[in-house]
């Protein structure tokens, strides 16, 4: 599914009117299919309110509340902006209101937002932020046209008194602010309306931000000829910091199907850990310069540093292997690491930050997920994994993937552990870092679909293999 961004809209319109499809048609298309989809939610008699802005939005808007009118709904409706279309336009049963000052919101079953679009740059006058908030606090059902009022369309910023929609019918295909937070907590149930005029004309290969598809775990079945080796090697490295998020880490990959788990480790753990985990593999290390000659040295296609070290503790760098996939998480997710001479043109390393670590990387650029995510790609070849309920996945020449749906109970301590152990076992089977990140995404976050209140680590990890085998 694409998601779009404004410039893509602007593109698309364009392409739309260039073909000889003629400016009103089209919003006459637009607004038949917004109101067909309305007629699904609204009631007979109910009283609806239609806010309509100066634009196309607006235009699209209006087109429905004449609809609405002519098929015996009553409509009043408030026109924002100094522009107003005329009087003679609307039928009998709507009533044009001046001013929405004084205005009992509550008496209304359904709010339609029209105001503004996708093409909102610059925050809402204080008068419309007034009166939204007291909507948004009204008990009417509340319904935006293809993107609340306020909500950015590209980053999924909110400006203040954003329209809080309990369904967004958005035009021909989702727009990427739209699963982006904390704009996704301002759309309700996300409904695309099907326009074959607009739609024809996207095409896939232009559009900077797919949605994260579903996939099929099949596809890592062993066959008969596979061996523990032959289903990946992945290697993982302790800290004496929190020594329980790296196992995680390695327990999750093991769970993902890694056929081979090594645990390097300090020494002054090993004996617990060979008690505790007789599964998997510990090679101990008593020395800075011990753990680095068995990072230059590992030879695992997968190899996962950083969970549960402190950054402080991460004040080395060692030369990568070429055909080792690393995953930096935690305590490698600083300046002076990622932007060592060691990494510097290297695509075959995932970073896997969310929001507070990837706030404080000083390098990047932006003010919010996407705009530093694109600057983290703008300057290195690695990938990052931006974890959250909107999680991204971005890579340089690649389309920019977009979870548009996650499980708020993965916010807990470990989860992202055990992300992580996910990515390091499929990558070190698929050989295709990107590929490998995206699946486990899909994998992690139906980990918690049935659990909407509470999920622990071990529970995700013991859920890993009903997940992959389609057990449920």
């Amino acid at each position: 599914m694409e998601l779009l961004s404004s410039e893509e809209v602007r593109s698309l319109d364009k392409q739309v009117l260039g073909s000889g499809v003629a400016l009103d048609d089209l919003i006459n298309a637009v607004g038949k299919a917004l109101f067909q989809s309305l007629e699904r939610l609204i009631e007979p008699k109910q009283k609806i309110l239609g806010l309509l802005g100066p634009g196309h939005n607006g235009d699209d808007a209006a087109v429905v509340c004449r609809l609405l009118a002519e098929n015996n709904f009553g409509v009043d409706l408030f026109e924002a902006g100094e522009t107003k279309r005329s009087a003679t336009e609307w039928p009998p049963g709507i009533v044009v209101v001046d001013s929405l000052d004084g205005r009992n919101f509550h008496e209304y079953d359904w709010v339609i937002d029209g105001l503004y679009g996708t093409g909102l740059c610059r925050p809402l006058p204080s008068e419309l932020v007034e009166w939204l908030d007291k909507i948004n606090g009204a008990s009417c059902g509340r319904v935006a046209i293809d993107i609340p009022t306020g909500v950015q369309c590209d980053s999924g910023d909110i400006y203040p008194g954003a329209f809080m929609a309990d369904v967004t019918l958005t035009v021909a295909a989702p727009k990427r602010g739209l699963y982006l937070l904390p704009g996704r907590g301002f759309c309700g149930d996300i409904q695309v309306v099907d326009v074959p005029s607009l739609q024809n004309f996207i095409k896939r290969e232009n559009i900077a931000t797919q949605a994260l598809p579903s996939y099929d775990f099949s596809v890592l079945s062993p066959t008969m000829t596979d061996s523990k080796y032959s289903r990946g090697k992945v290697a993982v490295v302790l800290s004496e910091d929190f020594p329980g998020a790296g196992l995680m880490v390695a327990l999750a990959a093991q769970g993902a199907g890694a056929g081979y788990v090594k645990v390097h480790c300090p020494q002054s753990l090993l004996k617990e850990c060979q008690i505790r985990y007789p599964h998997l593999v510990f090679s101990p290390y008593d020395s800075r310069s011990s753990l680095l000659g068995l990072l230059e040295n590992e030879k695992a296609q997968s190899l996962v540093l950083g969970s549960g070290w402190h950054q402080e503790s991460i004040d080395f760098s060692f030369p990568l292997n070429e055909d080792t996939h690393y995953i930096f998480d935690g305590g490698c997710l600083q300046d002076e690491f990622l932007l060592s001479e060691e990494l510097r043109d290297r695509s075959n390393f995932v970073i896997t930050p969310h929001w507070g670590e990837l706030k404080r990387l000083s390098f990047l650029d932006g003010e919010n997920k996407w705009e530093k995510t694109q600057s983290f790609i703008s300057q290195s070849a690695g990938l990052v994994v931006a974890k959250g309920y909107d999680t991204l996945i971005a890579q340089q020449k690649h389309t920019t993937l977009l979870a548009t749906w996650n499980s708020p109970t993965l916010a807990t301590a470990g989860s992202g552990d055990i992300l992580c152990g996910i990515i390091a076992a499929f990558s070190a089977r698929d050989r295709d870092a990107r590929l490998a990140s995206a699946m486990a995404v899909d994998v992690h976050r139906k980990l918690a679909q049935n659990h909407p209140v509470t999920i622990s680590p071990t529970t995700m990890i013991a859920r890993l293999a009903e997940v992959l085998n389609g057990l449920e």
